[in-house]
């Protein structure tokens, strides 16, 4: 500055730059999330210092922890600021989503030039910590009898899964006939009911004994339990005379019992 009189100047420590930074990213170890590799680390390295904090970022379906600078730190108004940082993703629990974006959108450099969300985005990666469920049905309605040679039940994924076979199902009261691939998601049981048997079929299948396309196991599944009465019923018949019948005995009455409720004996 000049006053009436004398010519001065002062030397100001202000950075001026007016410019938006570049910055690339990198997967340091893959981009997909799955239940059993929820965690990645992401390498983000900037053309200048910047200053970010845990706090900034934006998709609500990860959570981003251990920022770390990795490169030698400008301390500048009590803050430091480093042109490359390590940071911790970590995928939220049951979410499938494919294309997903972090939005840096407040990063900072030591002019205070923000990182908006269209020039700071850390690569696309794809979550799915989702497991397959597994439910068993049937069209059979009622009691499993006599006549019923095989019984069908359908097995459902929620999704295609790999590496199921028969010898995944746990079965009670009977044992399997066949297990067919209808599609990758879509199984049909077939089971022989046991002669002569009372005892319930349970079908259930336990948890991780099948895989999605992202290597995260099945949840187990609910019992399915079925009735069964494969007993045929007996008959016995007696009367109410003893001894031989004569020209004196009349009418005689004769008592058919089974050994269980009965329809249609006439």
């Amino acid at each position: 500055f000049i006053d009436v009189s004398n010519t001065s100047s002062i030397t100001s420590n202000a950075i001026i730059d007016t410019d938006i930074h570049d910055f690339t990213s990198t997967f340091t170890n893959n981009k997909l999330f799955t239940i059993d590799a929820n965690s990645t680390i992401v390498d983000v390295n900037f053309s200048e210092p910047v200053y970010f904090n845990t706090s900034d970022y934006n998709n609500s379906n990860v959570i981003v922890s251990n920022v770390v600078g990795t490169s030698q730190g400008t301390v500048y108004n009590g803050k430091t600021y480093y042109s490359d940082y390590n940071l911790t993703i970590t995928a939220k629990p049951n979410i499938e989503a494919t294309s997903q974006r972090i939005y840096l959108g407040s990063f900072q450099d030591r002019a205070d030039n923000n990182f908006t969300t269209n020039n700071a985005q850390v690569q696309t990666f794809t979550i799915d910590t989702k497991a397959p469920d597994v439910n068993i049905t049937t069209v059979h309605t009622g009691t499993v009898n006599i006549a019923d040679n095989n019984i069908n039940f359908t097995i459902n994924f929620s999704e295609n899964v790999t590496g199921f076979d028969i010898n995944d199902i746990n079965i009670t009261g009977t044992s399997a006939s066949s297990l067919a691939t209808n599609t990758p998601s879509q199984y049909t049981l077939t089971v022989t009911p046991n002669t002569n048997s009372i005892t319930p079929i349970t079908i259930d299948i336990n948890s991780g004994v099948a895989k999605d396309d992202n290597n995260n196991t099945n949840t187990a599944s609910s019992t399915f339990i079925k009735q069964v009465d494969t007993v045929t019923p007996t008959l016995s018949i007696t009367d109410n005379q003893s001894g031989s019948i004569n020209i004196a005995d009349g009418n005689i009455t004769f008592t058919f019992t089974f050994s269980e409720s009965v329809s249609g004996f006439v």
